[in-house]
């Protein structure tokens, strides 16, 4: 047994398990992340999170956002993370092209499927819905210096004035995209899928930091791109890959 093995042993895998229609794995990975997802939602409107953070990054007396012009916001969290999540789609596009070179790829064809689709997914539901949405950036209003008026999320999507195009967080989506190194890992290793699991929330929460720090979202158009981006992913593997990423795996982990 490796040193590796001694940290993050293997799981047992369960021999009858029935592919996407397990209590267990709906408990854990649908139900579970489903409640703190809400809970999240009733905390940040009870208590004003939104502006309560916001007003933390903004100067009030020369009215910039602290953080507006910082390399470490804009040329390395923004800029950088994007050019890692887009690398991370090209080398799996790559992965899935030599997978119909010879048998000796075939094995990588299904994981580089999963991860383009689950960034791609992402991308795209995000998308849309920034496409749709009326919500304002945080530089836009008028208490930041911007010329809007603040409305609530109700009042915006009803309101004539179709401004916004600012929710969900599309940045903070793509750090949150990695959620799906837990599931391309889970097939053979719970213990790295944790820790993979840790990466997607490590890269979605600093980017969020990011967009929160130059004045471009709010906490809630990040949080609710962490929830679609986890439904996504967790649908994506659930569903159409059926719980198995890997080719040669005799049957899904028994969580």
């Amino acid at each position: 047994m490796t040193d590796l093995d001694d940290h993050f042993p293997m799981t047992t895998v369960a021999a009858d398990q029935p592919t996407h229609g397990n209590d267990r794995f709906w408990l854990l990975h649908g139900l579970l992340p489903g409640l703190i997802f809400l809970a999240g939602l009733l905390c940040y409107h009870l208590y004003n999170w939104d502006f309560v953070i916001q007003d933390l990054f903004f100067d009030p007396a020369i009215g910039r956002w602290r953080h507006g012009e910082a390399w470490w916001a804009n040329q390395l969290l923004h800029d950088g993370g994007r050019g890692v999540i887009k690398l991370t789609a090209l080398m799996a596009g790559i992965a899935w092209a030599l997978s119909f070179a010879g048998k000796r790829w075939r094995s990588w064809r299904r994981p580089a499927a999963y991860v383009l689709l689950a960034i791609g997914l992402c991308t795209a539901v995000v998308a849309l819905g920034q496409l749709v949405s009326p919500l304002p950036c945080p530089y836009n209003l008028a208490q930041y210096d911007g010329d809007l008026a603040h409305l609530s999320t109700w009042e915006s999507f009803f309101s004539t004035q179709r401004f916004g195009h600012c929710f969900p967080g599309k940045h903070a989506s793509g750090g949150f995209s990695l959620f799906l190194l837990y599931y391309l890992l889970r097939d053979r290793h719970l213990g790295l899928a944790l820790v993979g699991l840790m990466v997607g929330v490590l890269a979605g929460s600093l980017f969020s930091f990011a967009q929160m720090a130059r004045g471009a979202h709010f906490f809630s158009h990040n949080w609710w791109s962490m929830g679609i981006d986890w439904g996504v992913i967790t649908l994506l593997y659930a569903i159409p890959f059926q719980r198995r990423i890997t080719m040669d795996t005799g049957q899904p982990q028994a969580i």
